[in-house]
């Protein structure tokens, strides 16, 4: 990858760490784009989902994603909008189907591929703030890394409230095996695994409340003088 024309800063963890929380914040701070990048693999599993596609065979996976015009709209740094093929599908792609789904498309290395190369051009084009398990070591390697994590009990605990939060039943040792479930998939996976990069500011945000993880990494930010 060529260096960047623009400063992209890359926040990655596991799953619910608060990257997405975070991330947003600085932005907004920073009047820079944000993007968290899961949603670009939730368009994509939409619309294997909406397609006849059979992706046991390697050949068609390449035709899908031939037909596939994903395009990423931003509007007032943190707000943003995804077309398919020119239909707007924002709204679409918190189903309990994608859900259930996204981590199987994910899994492909050329939807992988694709979306890395999407991501790339989105980051040369405005200042950013990307978030997720692959930017700072695959995405944007010249860009400044935060690698934000937690313990998985303290993970747990935050994804409970925020699902009690909004009146979804939700057991905490189930989410706990969950998220353990998802370190060991992330961690193992062929294809852009989740590492730290080895220039990346590690934040563990045990007991921190969220404006005191915002206030750290965006002090972090600014003294390299952005």
């Amino acid at each position: 990858m060529t260096s960047l024309k623009t400063k992209v800063i890359a926040i990655d963890g596991p799953a619910a760490s608060g990257k997405t929380s975070v991330g947003k914040i600085i932005a907004e701070k920073l009047k820079f784009n944000f993007l968290d990048t899961g949603i670009m693999y939730r368009a994509i599993t939409y619309a294997a989902l909406n397609s006849s596609v059979d992706f046991n065979q390697k050949m068609t996976v390449s035709e899908f994603l031939d037909n596939v015009d994903l395009q990423i709209i931003f509007h007032n740094f943190t707000d943003l909008k995804i077309t398919l093929n020119n239909i707007d599908i924002s709204k679409s792609l918190h189903s309990l189907e994608i859900d259930q789904n996204v981590s199987y498309y994910s899994s492909f290395k050329e939807i992988r591929n694709f979306l890395v190369q999407q991501q790339r051009q989105i980051a040369n084009r405005d200042n950013i703030v990307m978030v997720g398990r692959d930017i700072g070591s695959v995405v944007a390697p010249d860009s400044i890394k935060i690698f934000l994590t937690a313990s998985v009990s303290e993970r747990a605990k935050r994804r409970h409230k925020e699902l009690i939060d909004s009146g979804v039943s939700a057991e905490l040792d189930e989410i706990e095996s969950e998220l353990e479930r998802r370190d060991e998939l992330d961690s193992q996976r062929k294809e852009s695994p989740l590492v730290i990069p080895g220039d990346a500011t590690i934040v563990v945000s045990d007991g921190m409340i969220l404006e005191g993880v915002v206030s750290f990494i965006l002090n972090n930010i600014l003294a390299r003088k952005l």
